[in-house]
């Protein structure tokens, strides 16, 4: 049987995409992304590193 999704998971699934879709449309501009969002570059850089977004080094 499969457990419900919670608040928190649905909360996390949709906050990485949101920043997902932003740093890319931003072209990995993280203080404008960060101003953006309204929350420091430290913070953004923690939520980045916790939903594991890297930027992709190939070109």
């Amino acid at each position: 049987m499969k457990t419900p999704m919670t608040l928190f998971d649905f909360r996390d699934i949709y906050e990485k995409k949101f920043i997902k879709e932003k740093i890319e449309s931003s072209r990995w501009n993280i203080s404008k992304v960060a101003r953006q969002l309204d929350i420091s570059r430290t913070t953004l850089y923690d939520l980045l590193e916790k939903y594991g977004i890297a930027k992709n080094k190939t070109r």
